[in-house]
């Protein structure tokens, strides 16, 4: 299967990007050097044969072919070919030391990576050695070691053999004749240093913040003679971290640009000048694309992007087609935002008097902008939004010309309200909130805690008490941001074409971590975004408030 792989690659029946097609081509240059005395590694069909035979050995753990014997993809086949085939040829060792593999969430990467782990585990063996997961979280790390034990588990169940010869517990798998053990490593754990380590193993290093975990493997390794690093991943949001900067080097060694005998590199990603929204480049990211990776799964993603914004666009793009990118994106398109509002043109303001609203409220510091959202749920999943902004007098006068932001224009139409002086004046901005609740049944009104205390002493003396505060972390404003862009994108929010508020959600910048949490960031963005902000922390109330009306809902009234 791996030469019909490298064959396939080759001749272009197979589809695969320019890094792929490098790696083939290494691997069959190095076969021609091979034949020189000077080039110092020789390949072992025999041996590579029989890693290919007895991986096969290892069952799967989970989905449809839990049980079954574990079926190499051709691609997999490759690596393990080139792994175990290519050896030293003076020390009868290993040749590679460390493996970087990159390919698309899944292709099946960890549940690969465990049974190449119970493969070396059960027929390459070697005294005292020692095999380690390893992630920035012993929890983490676990996920991977968990596959590997699991099979070993099915093979103790079903061979007298293999129970004899091996043992797991909760935190380890034991060869009892090599006394070789699995285990796994992170940063929280009690001691991650003094490990004699025969195999290592680390999946998604794309999320690793330094090359700790790395280092304290490889340093580990220098009493064997044929260690191995195993690194599988996707790609990331950290274009600057340490995993995009080794991938980078691994690139030039694939191009011929730098030279690095012992490190094995498989690159699965499309070319520079793909279009990613092309069907016909995904299978270069994904090269079980059509085997154990379902066509119908990649297009329902892909699907996702138009109805789920953008934290689903990146997460598609990153996740799904590899594609190294910034954890920033512009958030809603213009065209979008715009959309939505004509096609919501059957709601008007006048018809939201009395209506009930939640609230979300964005405080200047002292002389910038402040924003007051009042978010609607209306019936079939629709919504509509009023906000209200407020500024110091001085500070639109010297934004306008420093900016060249029309601040002014803004406040002569009425759509930004003055206060005197320099600062914002907040007990003006609490008395404009209190007559809005006169007019709108206000539910909640969530607030950024970061300038609460300007108002605090304000709503407690009025008794107000639908007031709170949300953090701005991503934990809190990651759902009612996607749950605020999904409404928008779809067409079913009206918020009446507000210049200002227009404007603010034109400017915002969303950030997104590597769990695709994501939330509006003031400091990434290029202006104001204090109307988008105030939004999602109204949205936030809603969904707080109806969560804690479901709860009762489904579970009714206790007694006490």
């Amino acid at each position: 299967m791996a030469e019909k792989y490298i064959e396939g690659v080759i001749e272009g029946s197979i589809t695969c990007g320019n890094t792929v097609k490098q790696a083939v081509q290494r691997h069959i240059e190095d076969i021609e050097k091979s034949k020189s005395k000077d080039f110092d590694y020789y390949f072992d069909i025999k041996r590579a044969s029989l890693a290919c035979k007895a991986i096969r050995l290892m069952p799967h753990t989970s989905g449809s072919v839990a049980g079954l014997p574990f079926q190499l993809e051709p691609w997999q086949a490759f690596i393990i070919w080139s792994l175990y085939g290519w050896r030293k040829k003076e020390e009868r060792t290993t040749r590679f030391r460390k493996a970087y593999i990159k390919i698309a969430r899944k292709n099946g990467k960890t549940e690969f990576l465990a049974a190449i782990a119970n493969l070396d585990l059960m027929f390459f063996p070697v005294d005292g050695g020692e095999m380690y997961w390893a992630a920035t979280k012993k929890e983490q790390a676990k996920i991977g070691w968990k596959r590997q034990k699991k099979m070993i588990d099915t093979l103790i169940n079903r061979s007298k053999a293999v129970k004899k010869n091996f043992s797991t517990n909760i935190n380890r798998i034991v060869a009892k004749k090599s006394s070789m053990i699995s285990g796994s490593i992170g940063k929280n754990s009690a001691t991650e240093d003094g490990h004699l380590v025969y195999r290592g193993f680390i999946d998604e290093y794309h999320a690793h913040p330094d090359s700790s975990m790395v280092d304290i493997l490889e340093t580990g390794m220098g009493a064997f003679d044929s260690p191995l690093l195993a690194i599988i991943t996707t790609a990331g949001y950290n274009m600057a971290g340490v995993c995009k900067h080794l991938e980078d080097n691994y690139k030039d060694i694939l191009k011929g640009q730098k030279s690095n005998d012992n490190v094995f590199i498989m690159i699965f990603d499309l070319d520079e000048n793909d279009d990613w929204e092309d069907s016909r480049n995904w299978g270069k990211a994904n090269p079980s694309l059509g085997g154990a990776l379902k066509t119908d799964y990649m297009r329902v993603q892909f699907a996702n992007v138009n109805t789920e914004g953008a934290a689903a666009m990146l997460s598609f793009k990153v996740k799904n087609l590899n594609i190294w990118t910034n954890s920033e994106t512009q958030w809603i398109s213009i065209e979008k935002w715009k959309k939505s509002a004509d096609i919501m043109s059957h709601v008007t303001k006048e018809s939201l008097n009395g209506l009930d609203c939640y609230g979300g409220l964005d405080l200047a510091s002292v002389s910038d902008l402040s924003a007051f959202y009042l978010y609607f749920p209306l019936p079939n999943g629709e919504s509509a939004a009023l906000c209200w902004f407020w500024i110091p007098e001085n500070a639109a006068y010297e934004r306008t010309k420093k900016d060249n932001v029309k601040y002014l224009e803004w406040v002569e139409q009425g759509l930004i309200k003055t206060t005197e002086g320099n600062a914002t004046d907040y007990a003006i901005i609490w008395n404009d909130i209190k007559k809005l609740c006169q007019i709108y049944n206000v539910k909640a009104i969530n607030a950024d805690p970061w300038n609460i205390r300007s108002i605090e002493t304000m709503v407690e003396d009025e008794g107000f008490d639908r007031f709170f505060t949300i953090s701005q972390t991503m934990g809190s404003l990651s759902g009612p941001t996607k749950a605020l862009e999904r409404e928008i994108i779809n067409y079913r929010h009206q918020h009446f074409n507000n210049e200002v508020l227009t404007w603010n959600f034109q400017n915002v910048t969303l950030i997104i971590d590597d769990n695709e949490n994501c939330k509006p960031s003031k400091s990434k963005s290029k202006e104001k975004i204090d109307g988008a902000v105030a939004g999602v922390m109204a949205k936030a109330a809603h969904l707080s408030v109806k969560e804690q009306e479901n709860v009762y809902e489904n579970r009714g009234m206790r007694m006490l």
